[in-house]
């Protein structure tokens, strides 16, 4: 099983503040992002699983 990751927080230090945070990132970095379909795909998605793990919590 392979596992590729930009980044790993474990399970016990997530809270919904920091997720709140990386959101208001992820959404700074969406409009940001260039005119590149594939950027702006990456920063969507990157969004999208945030808010998926803010729901989680």
């Amino acid at each position: 099983l392979t596992i590729l990751a930009e980044e790993a927080i474990p399970v016990a230090e997530l809270s919904r503040e920091m997720i709140a945070e990386r959101i208001k990132w992820a959404e700074e970095d969406l409009g940001d992002a260039d005119t590149a379909p594939e950027t702006r795909v990456a920063a969507e998605e990157t969004l999208a699983r945030l808010r998926e793990i803010q729901a989680a919590l």
